[in-house]
């Protein structure tokens, strides 16, 4: 209908550092941006703890291939 969807993605670093077991899909990661503008994983096991997105306000993509994220790492937020 002419209009084009563009989400805000923004940068933020990480509170602390995040591992997965598996590396084999993108995931996206819910978290909280905090007062200090930082960004902190939620804990989530996949699809079926749905409820943990009620407490995010943001996601991320933790791409394929990439087993961790360290605190202080950049990553793209996109609010939810």
């Amino acid at each position: 209908m002419g209009v084009e969807h563009k989400p805000l993605n923004i940068m933020l670093p990480m509170e602390v550092d995040y591992r997965r077991k598996k590396a084999k899909r993108q995931s996206w990661i819910p978290v909280v941006i905090t007062e200090k503008g930082t960004v902190q994983p939620i804990e989530y096991h996949g699809s079926a703890h749905i409820a943990s997105y009620s407490y995010a306000n943001g996601m991320i993509a933790v791409p394929i291939g990439k087993m961790e994220v360290k605190k202080g790492e950049l990553v793209h937020v996109r609010q939810i």
